[in-house]
């Protein structure tokens, strides 16, 4: 059912409920609801029903239509759209300022035209009344036994799910009359509701669909009042659900706490005539706020509960994203978790390049299951340097790695990982002599000015972020490794001016880059052994191939 009523201009306070699909409007007079305003086209718009939903359409009127939804406007005309699904408590607006044509839509399911306000309720009690209503009980001791034996049986409970079945056995206990209930879910964001559970007296659930007027639970929210049916089949006037379910007699309370609307209790009697007093509802309130207080709690307590597994999962997965995120991006993420954004800024670093030499060769002289094991053993002696030099591992490939410094000492940082992982490398070498062939590692380290941050790449598939430093530092840096051989540490002049003090360089002179046009001065930091490896200085040079 469908109402319109105007809220302005000369026909103010008329209200209109018309039985038919279509409902047309405008200012001509053999419109549905005819409007004697100038500015309202002759055929200005149409409300539709289709299905269970009501539309409203604008008929590319001159000044176009605007419907006012909960501090939002959806204008329709004829340069936007034309149509729009009407909700309850819309305001429709038509013609132009001064005189705007102003109605509220009410939209009510069917069967609430057939009940007649509160004319058929024998009893209400509001929420207010509970005061009053626990001072009434001080003698009626038979009660206070019933409801502390309810509150002393749901104290120890947990879940929801064990109150509505306590709930349950001690209405059917309090109220001998009772045959059946059902407790009811309110959706507040919705404003709907949902079956939650239903009984019957002699045991197990209510197979028949659950029924109630609509009308009847919107009143009980919108008032937060309990009410009292006796004689339902008369009382509401032969509504369809009332009848089809046989309720003779029904109670329907809200379950309310100071939190809100936790939901609804129905509870009904399809056995006998006119056997609920207004006393009956004053008891039900009373257990029904109890049950709401500690649903609500129950609710927190589970809302606790799976917000601390949430956290949990997100610190677990925190753990795992720490292997695969480099350490200067958490800590982006973690200063300002809402302005993640690209933004690179030029500043001065150092970078490296690491490339396991020979690679190619190695993947085809053995399976990849061997390789990739060698290779993640001897990675994971380079990633424990790269952390305590607070290097972050910008790319990785099968046989190689890009990684940046950005400390106040970058280079000497960047040099002391390299030498620590040409030492790494010779140690494993010894330890798995006759295993396999000796690995070696050739790596390139540049220091000077990048472009260094968060780039975005967009693609097809969606958006991918990656962090770096690019420019010319860093593609010489590339180079570098590429030029070296054997297991050397190749490095630009601008490292070597900050290293020098300690550790020794060798100048190597201009060398030819590829891809760089005029030749680069480079130097090699010498192999210096661990004391591991020192120790066996009779042994490491058998280590064919090696410039050590």
């Amino acid at each position: 059912m469908i109402e319109l009523e105007l809220i302005s201009g000369p026909n103010k306070g008329k209200r209109l409920r018309p039985s038919s699909e279509r409902i047309s409007i405008g200012r001509a007079r053999d419109n549905t609801l005819a409007l004697q305003n100038p500015h309202v086209s002759s055929r200005h718009g149409l409300i539709l029903k289709k299905g269970a939903m009501h539309f409203y359409q604008d008929l590319g009127s001159t000044n176009g239509s605007l419907i006012r939804r909960k501090g939002k406007q959806f204008y329709l005309g004829k340069d936007t759209q034309l149509e729009l699904a009407l909700l309850d408590g819309d305001e429709l607006l038509l013609g132009a300022t001064p005189e705007v044509v102003e109605m509220r839509i009410r939209i009510r399911p069917e069967e609430d035209a057939l009940v007649d306000g509160s004319s058929t309720i024998i009893a209400t009690c509001s929420i207010d009344d509970l005061p009053r209503i626990d001072r009434s009980l001080e003698e009626d001791h038979e009660t206070l036994i019933a409801l502390y034996r309810y509150t002393k049986e749901i104290q120890g409970l947990n879940s929801s799910t064990e109150i509505h079945e306590a709930l349950c056995g001690s209405i059917f206990q309090i109220f001998s009359q009772a045959s059946h209930l059902s407790v009811i879910r309110w959706d507040e964001k919705n404003a709907d509701y949902k079956p939650l559970i239903s009984r019957i007296r002699n045991g197990g659930s209510d197979s028949e669909e659950f029924r109630l007027s609509r009308s009847l639970i919107r009143r009980v929210v919108e008032k937060k009042e309990a009410l009292l049916f006796q004689d339902a089949r008369q009382d509401l006037n032969g509504a369809a659900s009332i009848i089809s379910g046989k309720i003779l007699s029904s109670m329907c309370i809200p379950l309310w706490d100071q939190e809100g609307m936790q939901g609804l209790l129905q509870v009904d009697n399809r056995e006998s005539d006119a056997v609920f007093r207004p006393r009956d509802l004053e008891i039900l309130t009373i257990l029904g706020n109890h049950t709401a207080t500690l649903l609500s709690n129950i609710e927190l307590f589970e809302d606790l509960k799976e917000t601390l597994h949430r956290l949990e999962i997100m610190d677990l997965a925190k753990c795992h994203m720490a292997k695969f995120v480099p350490t200067a991006v958490r800590k982006i993420i973690e200063e300002d978790p809402k302005g993640l954004k690209p933004e690179k800024v030029e500043k001065s670093c150092s970078v490296m390049f690491l490339d396991i030499c020979g690679y190619t060769k190695m993947s085809e002289a053995m399976g990849y299951e061997r390789l990739n094991h060698i290779v993640e053993h001897y990675f994971s002696a380079y990633l424990d340097e790269i952390n305590a030099n607070s290097g972050d591992i910008n790319e990785t490939a099968g046989d190689g790695l890009m990684v940046i410094y950005q400390g106040e000492e970058h280079a000497l940082e960047a040099v002391r990982t390299a030498v620590r992982i040409q030492q790494a490398t010779a140690e494993i070498n010894f330890e798995r002599a006759g295993e396999h062939n000796p690995v070696f590692v050739n790596i390139g380290v540049n220091s000077g000015m990048a472009s260094v941050g968060l780039v975005r790449f967009e693609g097809l598939t969606g958006a991918r972020w990656t962090y770096t430093a690019s420019g010319t530092t860093t593609n010489l840096a590339a180079r570098m490794a590429a030029h070296a051989e054997d297991g050397e540490i190749i490095i630009g002049e601008p490292t070597a001016d900050q290293i020098r003090e300690e550790f020794p360089v060798e100048d190597l002179g201009k060398a030819t880059l590829k891809n760089v046009s005029q030749p680069v001065q480079v130097y090699r930091v010498p192999f210096q052994p661990s004391q591991q490896v020192f120790d066996r200085r009779g042994s490491w040079k058998r280590l064919e191939g090696t410039r050590f």
